[in-house]
């Protein structure tokens, strides 16, 4: 179940047949395990989207999103080339940026490029 409620307190629940409902905030774990048939309730954490400034490596500058953690790391990519082609284009290759420094006060978290290891070998 999400962590995110709406503004009547309600939030979402995902069921494995692909069913979503939104759940009531009174209800106990049990009732909606009983009224929806569950044996297990799982609650997600929320997660701290924000702005996040690429501060080197190949997209040095580009404004994207991070989730606003120190050391968490995301795959951003290069844009297609060229870029005039369709959008269903593969983008770029992807490149890890890592937070380095956490957003606040409306400025965007800091991210560090991050050069990975081949893993092939």
């Amino acid at each position: 179940m999400s962590a995110v409620a709406d503004a009547h307190g309600r939030r979402l629940l995902s069921i494995s047949d692909g069913t979503i409902e939104r759940i009531d905030p009174d209800l106990t774990d049990e009732e909606i395990k009983n009224r929806f048939g569950l044996d297990r309730l799982t609650h997600m954490p929320k997660i701290d989207f924000c702005a996040g400034l690429l501060l080197d490596g190949p997209l040095e500058g580009t404004l994207s999103y991070a989730i606003n953690e120190l050391g968490h790391r995301g795959t951003h990519y290069l844009p297609r080339t060229p870029t005039d082609a369709p959008p269903r284009t593969p983008p770029g290759a992807g490149l890890v940026y890592q937070v380095v420094k956490l957003g606040a006060n409306g400025r965007p978290a800091e991210l560090r490029h991050v050069i990975e290891p081949d893993r092939r070998g």
